[in-house]
């Protein structure tokens, strides 16, 4: 029977591969196929691709203290205001953020990941583990890209095989 480091270690190891879709889809795309949308109302590919970067960004800098300054600039990624960035700088977003996440995730013991941080956002105050970040980490990614290819798919362009 399979331990629990095994179980996270391919979840971790499939996360990687699902990003590198993400890559292989976003890096051969213009300034106007990441301007796309599914419907008026929702964000672009490009917006879509900012936004699952600045999450990472602000939970791994902001919340976790993970990673250096080069993260700052990368979590107003996706924000409001904020220039869509060429699919040169998404795929470097999402690659310095993955570099972020698997380092952590190979430090990190049972007991680190077990550990709670306090934060307050909007009035509200949550005690959140690094594992709840982790497992959040992961639906957004999914999330989020799952959005992202339905918007390329039905904007004719090429999709991952998933």
């Amino acid at each position: 029977m399979a331990d629990s480091h095994d179980t996270l270690n391919e979840i971790y190891a499939g996360w990687e591969h699902y990003q590198s879709h993400l890559i292989d889809a976003l890096a051969p795309l213009s300034a106007e196929q990441l301007a796309l949308q599914a419907a008026p109302h929702l964000r672009s590919i490009g917006v879509l691709a900012a936004h699952i970067i600045g999450a990472r960004a602000r939970w791994l800098k902001n919340f976790l203290n993970e990673g250096g300054d080069e993260l700052l600039p990368l979590a107003l990624y996706g924000g409001p205001d904020q220039p869509t960035p060429t699919a040169e700088e998404l795929v470097s977003g999402l690659r310095l953020t993955w570099r972020v996440m698997q380092s952590a995730l190979e430090r990190w013991s049972d007991d680190d990941l077990a550990e709670s941080f306090t934060r307050t956002r909007g009035g509200q105050t949550a005690t959140l583990s690094r594992r709840w970040v982790i497992w959040h980490l992961i639906e957004h990614d999914l999330h989020h890209g799952g959005e992202l290819f339905y918007s390329l798919g039905m904007n004719g362009l090429p999709t991952p095989d998933i």
